[in-house]
C-alpha cells in the first residue's frame, strides 16, 4: 500500500510540472523578428509626373535597413544620419524632409505584381509604420477596423501617362484623412526612361514590378495595378483590407533631427509587447527672461522638461523668428537648463525653446516669452514753423515724435547758422510736441532740423528739414555781374554801371544786388564804381560782393 501511494502521488506532482511549465511556456511570447525600413521623402517631390505635377512623398532614399529580432516586452533603439551629399542630393530643405519608418516581418508570403498573370514576388508584409518631420515626432496609429498604420509604395514613372491619374487619387484618400495610412511614391524612371535609383531597384528586384502605376499595399497584402476604372473604390478596399490584418503588438517611434545642409538623423524605437516609452520629452516651461532690456545685454535663458523615460535632454532656442540657436546640454530630466544670449539690436524677440532626449526625440515648443529690446524714437518729422523772417527776431518751430516703448523723449535743434547745435529740450511725453524759439543775426536761407533721443540714451536719425528765409532774397549770382550776362565782373559791367549813374536815362542793372558791390546796402553809388574799378584795376583789391539793396522807386 505504501508503494502504491508513493507512485501515486509522484504521479501526481508530475503531471502538476508539466501542466506549470506548460503554462509558463504559453505565457512566453516569441521574439519579434523583421526589417525596419526608413524611407526619406519630399512632401513635395521634386519628381514630375507626366503632366508635370509634382509627387508626394517622393522617395529620394533609404535613410536605415536594419534587421531587428526585439525581444517580448523590450524596448529596440536606433539611431542613424542621412548625409545627403553622401547619397548624391543637393536643395534638401529643412522645411520639405519627412522620414516614415515601417515595420515589415520577417515571414514572406509568395504574391502577384501583376494579378492574375502570375508575376511573382516575396512579400513582406507591413506591421507597423509611422513618420516623422524636423519639427513633429511620429508614433504609429490605429482607428476603428484599423490594427495598425497602412503603409502604400506608389510605383510609379515620370514617364507614366496614366500615373497622373493614380497619383491625384491616392494623395485625394490620404488629405481626407480617413484611414491611419502613409504612402510613398516610388518613382522608378525619369521622364526619359532612365531609370532613378534606389527606387528603380526598390520595384523591379523587391516587387518585380510590371507596369506602371503599380500600388503595393502593406508590402504586397494587396496589389492594385493600373488606373482605369474605379480606382478610388479599389484603393479604399485595399487600405481597409490591410487594416483589418492581424499583426505583431509592435509601438513605433521616431524622431527626427535637421542637422543643416540636408543631412538629417533619424531615431526609431519599437516596443514589442510594451510601449516604445512615449520617447519625447514634456513641453519645456516658457524661458525666464526679463520682459525689457537694453540693446547689447547679454544675459542666461532659463527653462525646465522632463523626459517620461528618464532619459537626458538637450534643449533648443529660438530667439527671434528664423533664428535657432544650436543644441545645449545635455541635462539631467527636471533639472534647469541655461542658455546664454545677447540682444545687440532693438526690437521685440518672441523667445521659445523645446527639448529633446538623447534619441533625439523631440517635445513640443514651450510657451512664447516676449523680450523688448528698446529702441530708438522714431525720427521726427519736419519741424513746423513760419517760411519767412526777419534778421534778430525769434521765431517758433515745433517738433514731435513718438517712441516704440513709451519712452519719455528729449530733443535737439540744428538751427543751421554756424552756432553749435542747442541743448536737448525735454523730457515729454512720447507723441506731445516740442516748442522752442531761434533768432537769426544775417539774411539767407536757413534749414531746420532736429533729432530725439529717449531717457535711455538711444536717438533718432536727423529730420528732414524746415526752411525758413531771413530778410528777402538776393538775386545776386556773380558779385559784380551788373549786366547780368553771366560773365565778369568786367569792362561792360563797369560801363553799365557808368551809363546808369551818369548818363540819363539808362537801364538799371537787372539785379540791383549785383551792383552793391561793396555790400553796405546803399547804392549804386560812387563808393561801389570805386569799389569796381579797384577790383578791376588796382590789385590787390577785395572782391566784388552781392549786396542787398531794393531799387529806387
Amino acid at each position: 500500500m505504501k508503494l502504491a501511494r508513493c507512485c501515486c502521488i509522484s504521479i501526481v506532482l508530475l503531471v502538476a510540472v508539466i501542466l506549470l511549465a506548460s503554462s509558463v511556456m504559453a505565457d512566453t511570447k516569441d521574439a519579434y523578428q523583421g526589417t525596419v525600413r526608413v524611407y526619406i521623402v519630399e512632401p513635395v517631390s521634386r519628381y514630375l509626373d507626366f503632366d508635370n505635377d509634382p509627387y508626394a512623398f517622393g522617395l529620394l532614399d533609404f535613410g536605415m535597413l536594419e534587421t531587428v529580432n526585439i525581444a517580448d516586452g523590450t524596448v529596440w533603439e536606433h539611431s542613424e544620419t542621412w548625409d545627403a551629399s553622401v547619397a548624391g542630393f543637393t536643395g534638401i530643405t529643412e522645411t520639405n524632409i519627412q522620414a516614415h519608418v515601417v515595420v515589415f516581418d520577417d515571414d514572406f508570403v509568395t504574391e502577384d505584381s501583376y494579378p492574375p498573370n502570375n508575376h511573382w514576388f516575396s512579400a513582406y508584409y507591413v506591421d507597423a509604420a509611422t513618420t516623422a518631420t524636423p519639427d513633429t515626432n511620429g508614433q504609429n496609429q490605429t482607428a476603428t477596423g484599423f490594427t495598425h498604420t497602412v503603409f502604400i509604395e506608389e510605383g510609379t514613372g515620370s514617364d507614366c501617362v496614366m500615373c497622373p491619374t493614380s497619383r491625384t487619387v491616392l494623395h485625394g484618400i490620404y488629405e481626407s484623412d480617413d484611414y491611419p495610412m502613409l504612402y510613398a511614391a516610388i518613382v522608378g524612371n525619369d521622364a526619359g526612361g532612365d531609370p532613378i535609383e534606389p527606387a528603380h531597384t526598390r520595384l523591379v528586384t523587391d516587387y518585380n514590378i510590371v507596369a506602371y502605376p503599380t500600388l503595393f499595399f502593406d508590402g504586397g497584402y494587396e496589389v492594385k495595378q493600373g488606373s482605369v476604372g474605379d480606382i478610388e473604390s479599389a484603393y479604399r478596399t485595399r487600405i481597409e483590407s490591410c487594416g483589418a490584418r492581424t499583426v505583431p503588438d509592435l509601438d513605433v517611434v521616431i524622431g527626427m533631427e535637421w542637422l543643416g545642409g540636408g543631412d538629417v538623423t533619424v531615431t526609431v524605437r519599437i516596443g514589442n509587447g510594451v510601449p516604445a516609452g512615449g520617447g519625447a520629452p514634456g513641453t519645456p516651461s516658457q524661458p525666464i527672461l526679463p520682459g525689457f532690456v537694453l540693446p547689447g545685454a547679454c544675459l542666461e535663458a532659463k527653462t525646465t522638461a522632463t523626459d517620461p523615460d528618464g532619459h537626458d535632454l538637450y534643449y533648443q532656442f529660438v530667439w527671434t523668428e528664423g533664428d535657432t540657436a544650436e543644441w545645449v546640454g545635455p541635462y539631467a530630466s527636471g533639472t534647469e537648463a541655461i542658455a546664454g544670449v545677447c540682444f545687440y539690436e532693438s526690437g521685440t524677440y518672441n523667445v521659445k525653446v523645446r527639448a529633446r532626449d538623447e534619441w533625439f526625440l523631440m517635445g513640443d515648443w514651450s510657451p512664447v516669452k516676449v523680450v523688448t529690446v528698446n529702441t530708438a524714437p522714431d525720427v521726427p518729422s519736419a519741424p513746423t514753423g513760419p517760411e519767412t523772417g526777419d534778421p534778430e527776431t525769434n521765431y517758433d518751430f515745433t517738433a514731435s515724435t513718438t517712441d516704440l516703448n513709451g519712452d519719455q523723449i528729449y530733443y535737439q535743434f540744428d538751427w543751421d547758422d554756424g552756432t553749435k547745435l542747442s541743448e536737448w529740450y525735454g523730457p515729454y511725453a512720447s507723441g506731445a510736441d516740442c516748442l522752442q524759439s531761434h533768432s537769426w543775426i544775417d539774411n539767407g536761407s536757413y534749414e531746420v532740423t532736429t533729432h530725439a533721443k529717449d531717457e535711455w540714451d538711444l536717438m533718432s536719425d536727423w529730420s528732414s528739414p524746415a526752411v525758413i528765409q531771413i530778410g528777402s532774397v538776393s538775386c545776386c549770382s556773380i558779385p559784380g555781374d551788373i549786366n547780368d550776362n553771366g560773365v565778369g565782373p568786367d569792362i561792360a559791367d563797369l560801363v553799365y554801371l557808368v551809363n546808369y549813374m551818369f548818363k540819363q536815362p539808362a537801364p538799371g542793372p537787372p539785379c540791383w544786388d549785383t551792383a552793391d558791390v561793396n555790400n553796405n546796402g546803399a547804392g549804386p553809388d560812387i563808393a561801389d564804381l570805386v569799389y569796381l574799378v579797384n577790383y578791376m584795376f588796382k590789385q590787390p583789391a577785395p572782391d566784388p560782393l552781392c549786396g542787398h539793396i531794393d531799387p529806387p522807386k
